[in-house]
This record gives structure tokens, C-alpha cells and sequence, in this order.
């Protein structure tokens, strides 16, 4: 924080001081923070001590940048989707092309190969998102496009749910190639816009079958055309 020659001598003098508590500075933000960059750069802020024992916080921002920096309330699963490593909470993570999943709690994040990836001990999950390349073609007819080769299992391994405005499905099994037991999910979900999302859950115990339901089912795609909070297509 850049301040003037004042207020520099005037908070030397009280820094060792009982007056240091009541510590207010008025100056301009010296440093370009991304991702704001130059936007932020000079912008005049305010500092107060909140803690005798700590310096001083930047407090409010008086230009509209930094104004809503330091004085809005963030949305949570969107600043928290941005930690990569394992969180202890789930969050709702942006997937583009206005999809959203659940990533559930203790699972790291990273994207890769046109996927997102979210890993754990014994459990793992790639979501990747699709485009229709056949205009105005049925939900159900582009399900049956994404599911072309597909193994087909037993009836109790797959279950197809209607949407308000669409549809999805999902279907598991249990590979035998590997040397150990693991379990998998494949499941889509495709409401009438053109696009469709795709999860693969992997994970060791067969009890985390319904994990693998819940992230499916938590595919959710916000029509930017009306308001409301993601997941407004979803079946309860």
C-alpha cells in the first residue's frame, strides 16, 4: 500500500504503541494483483488494524474494482472450485457452457485432455463436456449417440431418468482386467440445449455406488435464457 509522507511518519510513531490499535490509512494499492492486473493497480483503498497483533487489513476499496474486491461477498463454490488440492466440503464446480458438478469432499481437482478430473484415495471422477453437432436433435436421440458402443449391462446396472427438459442415464460395471476389484459409473445427462455432460466415477468399494449416482445426478446445466440457481432441470 502506497501512502503519503504523513501518514508513513504517523504510523511509524504509534506502531509500538497502545494508539497502533486505532491504526486507519488511506493510500493506494501498490501492487498489480492478478488476475486484476492494472485494474487494481493505484486504486485508492482504505487499511485499519482489525488485530493489535497483526498488520493492518485493506479494508474497503473507492473505485469500483477494488470497491468490490474487498467489500462483496464472494460466492462460495466459486472461489472455493478454485483450490486444486482436497477440500473438506463439497463444492459446486464450473464446467463451461453453463454445466456444473458436485465435487465432493475430499477429492483434489485438475483439468486434462479436455476433462475435468477429480481424484481421491479410492475413488476417482472425469466429467467432460459435449456439443451436438446435429441441429435440434431430441435429447433422446443424442443420449443414443453418446451411448453408440457402449456395453450394454445387465438391467439392475443401468437406470434412465427423465428430466424436465431432457434426460439421463447411467449404467455400471465392474472391469476384471485390472487385478483388483473396482467399480465404475458412466452416466450422462442431456436436457434440450444442445449440449450434454458425461461423468466416469471410478472407486474401489462396491458400497460407493452411490456416490457415483449422487455426482452423476449432480450434472446440472443453468439455461442462461432464465434465472434460477444451477440445477433447475434436476429431478429431485
Amino acid at each position: 500500500m502506497r501512502v503519503d509522507d504523513d501518514t508513513l511518519r504517523h504510523a511509524h510513531a504509534v506502531w509500538d504503541d497502545p494508539a497502533y490499535a486505532r491504526l486507519s490509512l488511506r493510500g493506494t494499492l501498490a501492487n498489480a494483483i492478478r488476475p486484476w492486473g492494472d485494474a487494481l493497480l493505484d486504486a485508492p483503498v482504505t487499511a485499519r488494524v482489525r488485530d493489535p497483533e497483526e498488520l493492518p487489513y485493506l479494508v474497503a476499496g473507492h473505485d469500483p474494482t477494488a470497491a468490490r474486491l474487498l467489500e462483496n461477498v464472494w460466492d462460495r463454490d466459486h472461489v472455493l472450485s478454485r483450490f486444486p488440492h482436497e477440500l473438506p466440503v463439497a463444492v459446486r464446480t464450473d464446467l463451461g457452457s453453463h454445466w456444473s458438478v458436485e465435487r465432493t469432499a475430499g477429492l483434489t481437482a485438475r483439468y486434462a485432455d479436455g476433462a475435468d478430473h477429480f481424484t481421491g484415495p479410492d475413488r476417482g471422477v472425469a466429467v467432460t463436456v459435449f456439443e451436438d453437432d446435429t441441429p435440434n436433435r431430441a435429447p433422446e436421440d443424442f443420449l443414443a449417440a453418446l451411448l453408440d458402443g457402449a456395453p450394454v449391462p445387465p438391467p439392475d446396472q443401468r437406470l434412465t431418468e427423465r428430466l424436465p427438459q431432457g434426460v439421463r442415464h447411467a449404467f455400471w460395471l465392474t472391469p476384471r482386467d485390472h487385478g483388483r476389484e473396482r467399480h465404475e459409473l458412466w452416466g450422462f445427462t442431456v436436457p434440450a440445449s444442445g449440449t450434454a455432460a458425461g461423468v466416469f466415477c471410478s472407486h474401489q468399494a462396491s458400497e460407493d455406488l452411490a456416490w457415483a449416482q449422487h455426482v452423476w445426478r449432480s450434472l446440472s446445466w443453468n439455461d442462461p435464457a432464465q434465472t434460477g440457481s444451477p440445477g433447475d432441470i434436476q429431478l429431485p
